[in-house]
Parts: C-alpha cells; structure tokens; sequence
C-alpha cells in the first residue's frame, strides 16, 4: 500500500449517523447553502458540516457524539474540539 492509499484509508470508519447526509440537498433546495453553480451562498459562518453536526448532536444526543462522524464533522467545518459550532454563525436578516 503506497502513502497515499494508506492517508486515506485512516479516514474510514462506520456510521450510524450517516443518513445526517441525505440532508444536503435539502439545505440547497431551501437556499442556505448553494450548489457547485452558487458556492457563495453560504449561511455567514456555519459550514454546511457545523450545521450536520449541530443537527446530529441536538437530534441524537450522546448517541451521535460517541459516533466517530461526530469528530469528523467538527473537523471538516474547522473547528475545535470546545469550539461552539455556532460561534461565527450570523442569522440571516427575516424577508
């Protein structure tokens, strides 16, 4: 196995929370977040992987924290392991 096959198998591993993904399009049809045509539409300051795991740990609890997606979450939105996921988060403005 070459490095670069072994960096990604380190990232492999179970879920089953994993149906928190199905939600992605539902997010871009609502428009909070866009697609690969809009990738400036953005809700300001919470990726799309803050808000599954925002979703998954007030949904699931201590089910979905004790998950190995639950970290993996946090780290592909840039956080920190005490960082609050809704810290740089702005509300849109109401229509």
């Amino acid at each position: 196995m070459d490095a670069a096959s072994t960096a990604r198998a380190t990232h492999r591993f179970t879920s089953d929370h994993a149906g928190l993904f199905f939600l992605v399009p539902a997010f871009t049809a609502l428009g909070l977040y866009g697609d690969f045509t809009q990738p400036q539409v953005t809700l300001p300051g919470l990726s799309p992987f803050g808000l599954l795991w925002w979703l998954g740990r007030h949904w699931r609890g201590r089910a979905f924290l004790a998950d190995p997606l639950a970290p993996w979450l946090r780290h592909a939105a840039g956080l920190g392991k005490r960082e609050a996921v809704t810290r740089w988060f702005q509300p849109p403005d109401p229509v």
